[in-house]
């Protein structure tokens, strides 16, 4: 049965922006990462495949180790805060690496620590809204807008007029785009609603 009730206005609408600044992170690196790796770092076909497989990592581990401590140890917001904090220091990192194997192991461990916080904010948002089959859509809508919005901002502002090598090069800038969203979005979360752990109950080592 659907709930009658609303959520509060206000809470709906810090919702509405988590759910915005966690897809721009998103939005500002993955429609570009591949042609920046080949054109600009001169990565092979071969090693785009390794990297690719490494970053499967992440979605592996994810629901073991995050989902183990979210449920058992700490605040949901205080968990999102951490991985997005180190996310975004390992995206700026990245900005500035050139090289393969650093490439791709800074690829894995970004990839073990912004794929939870999709499953968290999700989490998040269901605890706090009211009728979170009417309401959450919405939330979620502004996640997709998100991620389109870094695209139109990477070509209008920093890849404007550019072409060729300098071009190839300059869309290097997304990774720091997606760096500076995620230490913002680390902040922000720390503003959200207390979300704390919901099955202290169960084994520590019990399945997530």
């Amino acid at each position: 049965t659907l709930s009658l009730e609303k959520t509060e206005f206000a809470l709906k609408m810090r919702l509405i922006v988590m759910m915005f600044l966690q897809y721009f992170v998103q939005g500002c690196y993955l429609p570009i990462i591949t042609l920046y790796l080949i054109d600009a770092l001169g990565f092979s076909a071969f090693q785009i495949g390794v990297f690719g497989a490494a970053l499967a990592v992440g979605p592996l581990l994810a629901p073991f180790v995050f989902g183990q401590i979210v449920d058992r140890h700490y605040a949901t917001e205080r968990v999102l805060a951490f991985c997005h904090l180190s996310g975004g220091v390992i995206m700026l990192a990245l900005f500035l690496q050139q090289s393969y194997w650093p490439v791709v192991i800074l690829g894995v461990m970004y990839s073990i620590l912004y794929v939870p916080t999709m499953m968290l904010t999700n989490s998040l948002s269901f605890q706090h809204l009211k009728d979170s089959d009417r309401e959450f859509p919405l939330i979620r809508l502004w996640g997709t807008i998100g991620f389109v919005v870094p695209a139109w901002l990477a070509e209008g502002l920093f890849l404007r007029g550019l072409s060729g090598d300098a071009l190839n090069t300059g869309r290097g800038i997304v990774l720091a785009m997606a760096g500076v969203a995620g230490l913002l979005m680390a902040a922000y979360c720390l503003s959200l609603p207390h979300t704390p752990p919901v099955s202290k109950d169960k084994k520590d080592l019990a399945p997530g």
